[in-house]
């Protein structure tokens, strides 16, 4: 999915000296979106709304009003370093849950970006689509919590565990397995490479083995020379004696020489085989000697490495104590820190209500992208938590997040008379905090304090405005208008208390139909609230 309809920002007014939104929001990519504190992100679909459509042109209509708006706030000076990646490009005939997973994906990228994002609807069910990425695997579910707040481990079932890191205990397992199965394999290279040393040591005893072969072959060949020399002279003296009987006695004479001979000959022959066989068993001696020297020394490299193995060890057993040494003194720096800072949070409740104090309650913790609790912070008319029945709409985004894992939620501005006795009851029991649009009224500083305290253990808060909050005569242009709402200078205010927090992730508005506001009054307030929440950052 991509963006679309990313539009060239300039101001209106014929004044040099007015800076406007218009003239310092710059076109933005998420390549590029780390360069600025915040960025705005359209989401023009009004697919799931319950009551009048209408909102999918909020986006276009909150730009308008904001281009022509000036940048300057009395108490924080002039905004800048905003940036506009354009509208989500929502996908056409698709059903809701499916526009939900698209835009998700897109959300997801967008809060891995150093710049807050500031969503401009659109319905309230994309709500859930922009929220689910902070809450990583428990969206999935992949991670069941007690009832949607709090992170009750032992809930998990068969799903994988989740890990805050990224991973999960079957990864660390697998692992395990792998190097288990790596060690197995090192020790069978060690052994077929001894066995290898080996056979090249046989192969290198074998020519002693084939010399001592040949040499007697040498010997029969030398030992067969004087029988041929016989058989020979015997031939001649038979002949002779046929020839001459008178020579005989010659003949035989000359015979008993060769004989004599051919035997000094053979015994000859037969010392020096004797000689050479002596000469292989001394080689054999020496050999086992030079043997016996190796396995010596083999045996003397052994105690020595055993030596080595054991000074190691002495030398890692210190290593170890020294570390738990060093671990106990972190253990209690971490203790006096902790102590330290439990006193700072006392000291922040106590001064809840005044106008000093309610930008830092239970800003216990920094903003981190890959946060393991999420608070909420919604201000509406209504707690939309209905159930889903078929495709989600845009009064079940809290239901859904509450059922993925969401940690904590607050709704100000609540009216009375638009949510029914069940899901009031349930919101309670589930441990949402409800604050009425009277009790806005008589001290919006202290209502935004109370919805602080309510997410003061989320490590990242979130806060939705549906324009609906407002009282008709302020923003008529919603698909659910209803008499009894706050004003517009309480809205106003409560967004910079709220986006002016650390934990800070993220910011919408949703639910603004300019084809059901004929004069834009309903834009132009959603236009002022983004330059509220942006005049904080």
């Amino acid at each position: 999915m991509s963006f679309r309809d990313v539009r060239d920002w300039t101001g209106h007014s014929a004044d040099p000296h007015d800076e406007q939104f218009g003239d310092i929001i710059e076109q933005a990519t998420l390549e590029t979106a780390d360069e600025y504190d915040a960025m705005l992100v359209g989401e023009p679909y009004d697919g799931a709304v319950i009551g009048r459509a209408g909102a999918r042109e909020g986006p276009e209509a909150i730009r308008d009003a904001l281009a022509r708006t000036k940048t300057h706030h009395f108490d924080a000076g002039p905004v800048d370093s905003v940036a506009d990646l354009g509208d989500i490009e929502i996908p056409d005939g698709e059903s809701v849950s499916a526009v939900q997973h698209a835009v998700r994906e897109v959300a997801e990228s967008i809060h891995e970006t150093d710049a807050i994002p500031v969503f401009l609807g659109g319905d309230n069910s994309l709500t859930y689509a922009n929220v689910a990425p902070l809450l990583g695997h428990r969206a999935d579910g992949g991670y069941v919590t007690d009832g949607g707040f709090g992170n009750d481990e032992d809930s998990v079932g068969d799903v994988e565990h989740f890990d805050p890191t990224g991973g999960s205990r079957e990864d660390d397992e697998e692992d395990d397995a792998d190097e288990a199965v790596e060690d197995d394999d090192e020790a069978g290279e060690d052994e077929a490479a001894n066995g290898d040393e080996a056979d090249e040591g046989e192969d290198e005893q074998e020519p002693e083995d084939t010399d001592k072969s040949e040499k007697p072959a040498d010997g029969d060949e030398a030992a067969a020379v004087p029988d041929e020399d016989t058989d020979e002279a015997m031939g001649d003296s038979d002949e002779q004696a046929a020839e001459e009987e008178d020579t005989e006695e010659i003949d035989i004479a000359e015979e008993t020489d060769d004989e004599t001979v051919a035997g000094a000959e053979e015994d000859d022959v037969q010392d020096a085989v004797e000689e050479a066989e002596d000469e292989d068993t001394a080689s054999e001696a020496e050999a086992d000697d030079e043997g016996e020297a190796e396995d010596n020394d083999d045996a003397a490299g052994e105690a020595e490495d055993d030596s080595a193995t054991d000074e190691t060890a002495d030398e890692e057993s210190d290593a170890a104590e020294d570390e738990e040494s060093d671990a106990a003194e972190d253990e209690e720096v971490a203790d006096d820190e902790a102590a330290e800072d439990d006193e700072a949070v006392d000291e922040e409740e106590s001064g809840v209500g005044t106008a000093e104090t309610v930008e830092t309650v239970s800003a216990t913790s920094e903003t981190e992208s890959t946060a393991e609790r999420v608070g909420v912070i919604s201000l509406d008319a209504h707690l939309d938590i209905r159930e889903v029945e078929g495709q989600p709409t845009s009064g079940t985004p809290y239901r859904q997040l509450l059922d993925a894992g969401l940690d904590s939620l607050a709704v100000l501005g609540a009216r009375h008379f638009e949510t029914t006795t069940t899901y009031a009851e349930e919101f309670r029991e589930r441990g949402g905090e409800i604050i009425t649009a009277e009790e806005v009224g008589d001290d919006p500083i202290d209502a935004a304090g109370r919805a602080l305290e309510t997410v003061a253990d989320a490590d990242v808060v979130y806060v939705s405005v549906d324009m609906d909050v407002l009282d008709t005569t302020a923003g008529p242009g919603v698909s659910a208008p209803t008499p009894g709402g706050i004003t517009s200078r309480e809205l106003f205010r409560i967004v910079r208390l709220l986006a002016s927090d650390d934990r800070l992730a993220g910011v919408e508005i949703v639910e603004t139909a300019p084809p059901l506001c004929p004069d834009g009054r309903t834009a132009r307030a959603a236009a002022r609230t983004v330059a509220h929440a942006l005049s904080v950052q």
